[in-house]
């Protein structure tokens, strides 16, 4: 299994463009074949045609001599068979591997008939044709040996140069989907949260490195709500240790309205109203102290906190 989101584009990449490549040439070949064909045939026919009126005009001796010397032997390989099987060739095969001639095709050129054939696939035609000399009726094979004409070559290859954009870039597209859908996950998932809902499953099970990074957008996302929820209860707990102390000023500050106090119950308030107004300020510097200590690396120093002394401020603090 390929694990690397890197190795995994080149190879999409790659297998995107051979296929398309692939593909274009079937294309550009299935378009061309038929014309590419036709267009060889037309010129092996023509060229046949010119060799069967020299055998009429000339003697047998002087034909062969001036068919040999003639220039389209550089595209053309001619065999001229006797009913026997034996032939007389002219042309140089330069590599080319001749095309096998049945004796059922053999007979029926002589006879009269014609024969045509692709048996090399493209631009490869065999031609039989009945030649009349004054020996008798023999059966002429032609053949072709050069490559197509340079206007049909420049249109096959423009035809596949473009198939083969075509294919590649849409094989390109086709496979981008897959490489992205997970990408388009993370994206929805991310403004999903942003919008406070972290009830969010992302269900991508690949082991490469969009696999990694789902993980850890679920792990990260985890993290989050678990910090959400203990906003939270911080401020709700902050809330209620604010209230606490407010409620007794306030309480105290009401009490402080009577006319009847005397000077000691009033000092007593007054202390009361003070220590609690010191607490609200001692908590307010406590929350500074947390927000320093999350945003800078300290070392927490442990002191000694008298806890009757706490008990008995909360109690007097709550008396009335």
């Amino acid at each position: 299994m390929i694990k690397s989101l890197y190795i995994r584009v080149v190879l999409t990449f790659l297998v995107s463009v051979i296929a398309g490549t692939v593909i274009a040439f079937y294309a550009s070949t299935w378009i061309f074949e038929d014309k590419l064909n036709q267009n060889a045939q037309i010129n092996l026919r023509n060229f046949g045609q010119d060799v069967i009126r020299i055998y009429k005009t000339l003697p047998l001796p002087e034909a062969d001599a001036f068919v040999s010397e003639m220039k389209q032997l550089n595209s053309y390989y001619i065999r001229i068979y006797e009913a026997t099987g034996q032939f007389q060739s002219y042309g140089k095969l330069n590599g080319h591997k001749p095309a096998a001639v049945s004796m059922d095709n053999l007979k029926k050129v002589i006879d009269g008939g014609v024969v045509q054939d692709t048996p090399n696939g493209i631009a490869t035609v065999l031609l039989g044709l009945p030649l009349k000399t004054e020996m008798g009726t023999k059966a002429m094979f032609l053949e072709t040996l050069a490559p197509p004409s340079a206007s049909f070559v420049i249109k096959w290859g423009l035809t596949f140069a473009i198939s083969s954009l075509i294919a590649g870039s849409l094989l390109i597209l086709i496979a981008s989907v897959f490489l992205v859908r997970p990408i388009k996950k993370l994206t929805k998932a991310t403004k999903r949260i942003a919008s406070g809902d972290f009830n969010i499953k992302l269900n991508i099970k690949q082991a490469g490195e969009l696999g990694t990074l789902a993980r850890s957008f679920e792990e990260m996302m985890h993290d989050l709500q678990q910090l959400e929820q203990m906003r939270r209860e911080f401020v709700t707990n902050v809330s209620h240790e604010v209230q606490s102390p407010l409620t007794s000023i306030s309480g105290y500050a009401l009490a402080l309205k009577q006319v009847n106090l005397s000077d000691q119950e009033r000092s007593r308030y007054l202390d009361i109203i003070i220590t609690e107004a010191q607490r609200m300020s001692k908590m307010s510097d406590s929350l500074l102290k947390l927000s320093l200590l999350e945003s800078q690396s300290q070392q927490l120093r442990l002191v000694t906190l008298s806890l009757d002394e706490q008990i008995r401020r909360v109690i007097v603090a709550l008396q009335p």
